[in-house]
């Protein structure tokens, strides 16, 4: 059986980008909030974090949050940023 590890963010941690501008005493505890946003944006510099959190949820069996993080690595392979 394969375990799945991973690292809960840091109240003001956005999962794909490292940063977010919500105040920390509101706290957030969604794992895609950030990248089902409209305004989310991210770089090449970010692929590694954004398949290791796509390979997380596929551990872990869930297809809905896969598919966020498989539409943003498609993304990044087509613009190539």
């Amino acid at each position: 059986m394969t375990q799945c590890v991973t690292s809960e963010p840091k109240p003001t941690d956005c999962w794909a980008t490292d940063t977010c501008a919500r105040p920390p005493k509101l706290d957030c505890h969604f794992e895609t909030i950030c990248e089902g946003c409209t305004f989310f944006l991210t770089t090449s510099e970010f692929r590694p974090t954004l398949q290791s959190q796509r390979d997380d949820a596929a551990c872990k069996g869930q297809i809905g949050r896969q598919q966020i993080f498989d539409g943003l690595l498609q993304r990044l392979d087509d613009t190539g940023t």
